[in-house]
Formats: structure tokens, sequence, C-alpha cells
């Protein structure tokens, strides 16, 4: 069986009472949210997209389809430069090198 997104799957109870009334936490934005994300984590994405959230106290924030990828395209972007420089600070001239293990039987 091919597993769909959540968006596209259908629920035989419908959405749960929690989910009816959630907006996109987006200004000028009416959609349904089909993600919640946390603050702490995906604030900056939003931020870099140039989405205007709405403010509150919660921890968490909503967003619609299309507002979720424009944010999501800079997480991965994001996420794909800090491998780029994990694997550069590893590296030698730009080859890899391993460190031998050094144990106690070595001696």
């Amino acid at each position: 069986m091919v597993k769909l997104p959540k968006e596209l799957q259908q629920n035989k109870k419908g959405p749960g009472p929690s989910r009816i009334n959630k907006k996109c936490s987006v200004e000028e934005c009416g959609e349904f949210a089909i993600r919640s994300l946390s603050k702490q984590k995906w604030e900056s994405y939003a931020e870099r997209a140039n989405l205007k959230l709405k403010k509150s106290k919660d921890r968490n924030f909503y967003l619609c389809k299309v507002h979720y990828k424009a944010a999501n395209k800079y997480r991965k972007s994001a996420e794909k430069l800090t491998r780029k420089n994990i694997f550069t600070e590893n590296t030698r001239y730009g080859i890899a090198t391993k460190k031998k293990a050094i144990s106690p039987w070595d001696k």
C-alpha cells in the first residue's frame, strides 16, 4: 500500500474538534491549516520565506499547504548547508580522513 500525505488522507471520523477552527497563522490568509509547527524550530524558516506570522502566545503556529511549502523550502536548504559544513570540518584538503580509535590494548 502507498501511504498518502496527511492532507490527502480521508479520515472516517472527519477532522477532530481541535482542527476544525485552526486557520493559517500567516497574516491575510484564511485557509485551513494542514500543519502545526513548533515556533522554536520553524519560526526562522517562516521569516526567511517572508511569511508574516500573527502575534500569539502559543508555542505552535499553523500553516496552510502553500505557506508550509514555502517554509519547508528554506528548511531543506538550511539542512543541506549544515550537512555540507559538517563534512568539510571533518576533511583535510578536501579528502575525508578517518581517525583511528586508540584502545588500551594497542600499546
